[in-house]
């Protein structure tokens, strides 16, 4: 077995220097001593076993020993500031942005000429989000000072550039201007939660915009506008934020969805041929972080649209074309695909019989199974998937079997897959609801289960018998 033998962090400090510590997983106090002037601390973590490499993992940074240590005040760049508590660290992160936010008489005037006549805040905001991404892009500048410091808003519409700082800035005096209280806001992509009552500049990595506006609290993402307005995108829903106020900064914590809201929902016809042929034609509708995990299809060539959709189809010899897309840019986004699938073989025939899948558009569930589990189970993502599909038999054929009713749930989610038959029209209607949250290790058999029982019900097989 591995196993960490020893690791230590050692500070050495000024006697009158102040700092804090905070501590998972190891012992907070340190071995202390005096060398010179100086004070001397030290950390030391002692034969840990290495953590096992397994799949719906929690993140390392929950597991291994962590050591946080900050001081009671500093100076950045001639810029005084404290760690006291979150407030006050605010207050340092608000100063950064004084003098900032002034912009040029030109782009006064086009502010002007964009929102004058809309009825409403929400209007402008929309007019000027919109501005700010088709005139702006994102360059990440992370130099000294400037990784906390915005370039001015006057640079910004000079350079047509700025990082996730900047653009925030910019569009904060575009709505200053125009008399719409917003709010500069540090979040971080990658943790869910701020330290409480202990602040650290590196908890946060990313900037935004707090627009509240009537009766509704718009959340703006300045780096990419491209996103729709009032949607809050998977890296940072329901993460805490810090709002900078000239009072200092407060910590809000951003809305989140529920997992049964993220869907992608497929409308399937299958038109059967009794060689085996198929004309297939889907409509496929993708909302909130489906939709956002879709967005890049939007981008794509014709060609690479094509083979995309065809990689996700589990048919040989097919051919996707005629291929739509409309994509619904609203608070609750949504992108709706359409396409046609062309197949010389819907199935296999043997003698008689024409085995035909009974959902084609879905892959198989791949989960390794183990005989024991370190970690606890971490499933980041929840979503619903509902396929409805429409199988016309040839009128040579008839149905002989069908693949049993399923319908099971666990703490994870359920499935479900029914069948329903109306005259020479098969309909079958599949959901998989995929509950987020973090669960023990000891259940990992009971995940392994329900996974391969969505599998099986996926590759189930329909029979079809050619008539006498």
């Amino acid at each position: 077995m591995l196993f960490l033998e020893y690791a230590s962090y050692q500070l050495s400090i000024p006697e009158e220097v102040g700092f804090q510590t905070k501590a998972y997983r190891m012992e907070e106090k340190p071995e202390q001593e005096i060398q010179g002037k100086k004070q001397v601390y030290a950390w030391r973590v002692n034969s840990r076993k290495a953590i096992a490499k397994e799949p719906w993992a929690p993140s390392i940074l929950s597991m291994v020993p962590t050591l946080y240590v900050r001081p009671e005040e500093f100076i950045f760049d001639g810029y005084t500031g404290n760690f006291r508590d979150w407030n006050s660290y605010g207050q340092f992160q608000y100063g950064l942005l004084e003098g900032r936010n002034q912009i040029p008489s030109v782009l006064i005037q086009k502010i002007e000429e964009l929102t004058n006549g809309l009825a409403g805040d929400y209007e402008k905001v929309k007019a000027l989000y919109q501005y700010l991404g088709e005139n702006t892009r994102h360059v990440s500048i992370q130099l000294g000072i400037g990784g906390f410091q915005p370039m001015p808003a006057r640079e910004v519409y000079r350079t047509g550039f700025g990082d996730c700082k900047a653009l925030t800035n910019y569009m904060m005096a575009m709505l200053q201007q125009i008399g719409i209280s917003s709010y500069y806001t540090i979040i971080s992509t990658n943790r869910s939660r701020l330290i409480p009552g202990f602040p650290t500049a590196n908890q946060m990595n990313h900037v935004i915009l707090c627009a509240p506006v009537e009766k509704d609290t718009l959340w703006l993402e300045c780096t990419n506008p491209q996103l729709p307005l009032g949607y809050i995108y998977n890296d940072i829903a329901g993460h805490d934020a810090l709002l900078l106020t000239g009072n200092g900064g407060v910590i809000k914590t951003l809305p989140a969805y529920s997992d049964s809201l993220h869907t992608e929902k497929q409308q399937i016809t299958v038109q059967l041929s009794g060689t085996g042929e198929a004309t297939v034609q889907v409509n496929s509708i993708s909302t909130l972080f489906q939709y956002e995990n879709m967005l890049f299809f939007t981008r794509l060539s014709p060609k690479e649209q094509m083979d995309y959709l065809r990689r996700n189809v589990n048919l040989t010899q097919a051919k996707v074309e005629n291929i739509t897309y409309r994509e619904i840019k609203e608070k609750h986004p949504s992108l709706e695909v359409n396409y046609v699938v062309e197949t010389n073989s819907f199935g296999n025939r043997t003698g008689q019989r024409l085995f035909v899948p009974v959902n084609a558009f879905r892959q198989s569930f791949s989960t390794p199974a183990g005989k024991s589990r370190q970690n606890d189970i971490v499933i980041s993502f929840g979503y619903k998937d509902q396929d409805k599909i429409t199988l016309i038999l040839p009128e040579e054929y008839s149905l002989e079997s069908l693949p049993p009713p399923l319908m099971f749930e666990s703490k994870f989610g359920h499935f479900i897959s029914t069948y329903e038959i109306e005259n020479n029209t098969l309909l079958i209607y599949q959901e998989v609801y995929m509950k987020s949250g973090r669960y023990p290790a000891s259940a990992y058999e009971e995940f392994v289960n329900f996974r391969n029982g969505i599998s099986k019900g996926y590759d189930g097989k329909i029979v079809l018998k050619k008539k006498e």
